[in-house]
């Protein structure tokens, strides 16, 4: 397995802005960051339009993997 960070685009409040999601490739960890956003808005899914995948590896030195703020 391997871990991906997966950002969207765009969002608003009462949705989804990123995951991290263990999985064997960035197009399962994607799907599964769609998936998860359907639950909540069937008809939009902000991951869906332009998502950014990055594979999180083993940092160098000390560092934030993930800050989340949406103002609500």
């Amino acid at each position: 397995m391997r871990l991906f960070l997966i950002t969207a685009k765009d969002w608003n409040d009462n949705e989804y802005d990123s995951f991290v999601i263990w999985a064997e490739t960035p197009e399962q960890a994607l799907k599964m960051a769609v998936d998860e956003g359907k639950k909540y808005h069937e008809d939009i899914n902000n991951f869906s339009n332009g998502a950014k995948i990055e594979e999180v590896r083993e940092p160098t030195q000390p560092q934030i993997l993930l800050g989340s703020f949406n103002k609500g």
